[in-house]
């Protein structure tokens, strides 16, 4: 279950990073009844980033073999030839 707590129990610093720690997923911080804040450990947080990064790199994986199952496929020299003949390097 998600903790939700109101935004003045972020007063008390020492207490508000114990319940964060303490919390297994990211704490929910309410103003004026509505949510206003998501909170989470740093390493919780990393967590979160390695899990889209990877999921982005498996999309782009999936278009790269979808590109060479429909033969999209380009010449890697030819197309660094036509780079240094367009932009004269």
């Amino acid at each position: 279950m998600t903790t939700c707590v109101p935004i003045r129990e972020m007063k008390d610093t020492a207490r508000f990073s114990r319940l964060v720690e303490e919390a297994k997923e990211p704490v929910s911080v309410t103003r004026n009844g509505y949510s206003h804040l998501v909170v989470m450990t740093a390493e919780a947080y990393q967590a979160l980033e390695e899990q889209l990064a990877e999921a982005e790199l498996l999309v782009k994986i999936a278009q790269a073999e979808a590109d060479i199952a429909n033969n999209r496929l380009v010449d890697g020299q030819a197309h660094l030839a036509a780079l240094h003949e367009k932009y004269d390097y």
